[in-house]
């Protein structure tokens, strides 16, 4: 008698199978309908938490674009001093459609998440898409988007006002028409793929990394290799130019928001400290769940037999990885904070998965074994709720941390401070985050600045200074410029003198 967990497995490998019968468009919408009850909870929350400082420039530029002029090319940040504060920042689509969105409805902070939602779901869409044209299994499509969908870092970075999600639709999209391109020589579906991959790249530049897997695959079949260098070379030039541009208006405004990445670190001790972040924490953790971590093993085991039977994944996975990788190591003393970068290797991850459930299916059919059922049904249960739970508890961490004098600041200082007085805040290193709630202009700094730094900004149009910190209010130097004129929680309001 089959043991009943081996009875299980055998009804779940069923049910795979038959997805490759069921109607697109109705699993589709189940994956749509998870993906919005998952994040339906916070569709109102203000930007919050892990890389606030990050959601909260992206919501200035939005709210900047709705109140000063939808010029794309003149995108505002709050941190400005006497400036305009055009910054230099990749290609500004999310903060654009979220002021489309201000427009016709008021600023509201679900617009900015919906537009992230969306984008989110154009990524789900081209994952199932892409994975389908390689196997041409629709079972496989829709296990890679179900991992997708559970995979921590995109529970989380899906519902926020930030361009790597927006970036890996970018990708997918492009990687879908490459592939279906190369079947059937429709220029439509070339001309389809470079337009992704021209928007992951104005998203995020180092989404060109997966050109190496373009050119050895231009290469290998010649056919319209000349119209298929011209559309990407085009994109690459178009690409190229946002990115002088940009770096042109940060030479101009001085305004370091967006710094280049850091050199790659050099001190023995502090690359061990960041490889072991990486490797102990961000990877089981955050890159794949810790179930998910587990069938990346299988996967990474029954990679040869995986590749093997689907051999065009060779080239993808050497050349997708390299691309990746030294992009990662790149920006290695970056990744110990700063975890979304690694939304560029999921499409090799999501392979890999699936390697690591076509193992287990294969112990299970080939052994009858229960115990490789009973860890087969087990990660089918826990992949999901672990998934779902780790991406989430950033946004419940990012509720309980909302302070709500920062929250209500704005309204705190209106009926005091004029909306086109120019103010300074304190304490702020991020230095946007107290400008954007308080909706006021001018300068953000720490306790700890100097005298002369401090009257300069009087000097030059401050009058008002908003602060959180009795430490530089009770400063000697710094008081002396200062007269409260009103308290409201944590901030005390002075005029400056």
């Amino acid at each position: 008698m089959i043991p009943l967990f081996l009875r299980w497995s055998f009804v779940s490998f069923s049910f795979f199978d038959r997805l490759n019968r069921i109607s697109v468009l109705r699993i589709f919408l189940l994956l749509l309908l998870l993906q919005t009850a998952l994040h339906l909870r916070y569709m109102n929350d203000p930007p919050n938490d892990y890389h606030q400082w990050r959601q909260v420039h992206g919501y200035a530029f939005a709210r900047n674009f709705s109140e000063n002029g939808m010029n794309v090319f003149s995108p505002q940040v709050d941190d400005r001093g006497t400036g305009d504060g055009v910054n230099g920042l990749e290609f500004p689509l999310m903060y654009y459609l979220t002021a489309i969105g201000y427009l016709l409805f008021g600023i509201h902070w679900w617009i900015a998440r919906l537009v992230a939602l969306l984008f989110s779901f154009s990524a789900l869409w081209y994952c199932f898409q892409w994975v389908q044209q390689l196997f041409h299994l629709r079972s496989y499509g829709w296990l890679a988007t179900t991992m997708l969908l559970f995979n921590p870092l995109f529970v989380y970075y899906s519902g926020l006002l930030m361009s790597d999600v927006p970036m890996l639709a970018g990708i997918l999209m492009s990687l879908y028409y490459w592939e279906k391109w190369r079947v059937t020589k429709n220029r439509f579906h070339l001309f389809l793929s470079v337009f992704g991959l021209f928007i992951a790249a104005l998203l995020k530049i180092y989404a060109f990394f997966i050109l190496l897997y373009f050119a050895y695959t231009l290469w290998q079949d010649r056919k319209q290799i000349w119209y298929a260098i011209a559309l990407n070379f085009i994109s690459i030039v178009l690409v190229s130019w946002w990115y002088l541009y940009i770096i042109h208006i940060d030479n101009v405004s001085r305004l370091p928001d967006f710094p280049l990445p850091p050199p790659f670190p050099t001190d023995p001790q502090q690359l061990f400290h960041i490889l072991k972040k990486v490797l102990l924490q961000w990877l089981p953790e955050m890159v794949v769940s810790y179930p998910q971590f587990i069938l990346l093993i299988f996967g990474l085991i029954g990679l040869g037999e995986f590749r093997k039977q689907h051999r065009i994944l060779n080239p993808f996975f050497l050349l997708f990885s390299i691309g990746a990788f030294a992009l990662l190591g790149k920006t290695l003393e970056r990744l110990e904070y700063h975890d979304y970068y690694f939304i560029l290797i999921l499409p090799v991850v999501l392979l890999v998965l699936l390697s690591g459930m076509q193992w287990l299916r294969t112990r299970i059919e080939l052994k009858k074994s229960s115990g490789w059922s009973i860890v087969f049904l087990l990660l089918l249960i826990t992949i999901p709720v672990v998934g779902s739970y780790r991406g989430l508890s950033r946004c419940e961490t990012g509720r309980a941390s909302l302070s709500p004098d920062v929250i209500s600041l704005e309204s705190a200082i209106e009926s005091t401070i004029l909306p086109n007085d120019l103010v300074v805040v304190a304490s702020d290193p991020s230095p946007c985050i107290l400008l954007y709630f308080a909706h006021r202009k001018g300068w953000s700094i720490e306790e700890d600045i100097g005298r002369d730094k401090f009257v300069d900004m009087i000097k030059h149009g401050a009058k008002y200074l908003i602060s959180n910190s009795r430490a530089l209010d009770n400063r000697t130097e710094i008081a002396s410029h200062l007269t409260q004129i009103g308290e409201r929680g944590i901030f005390r309001v002075y005029s400056l003198h």
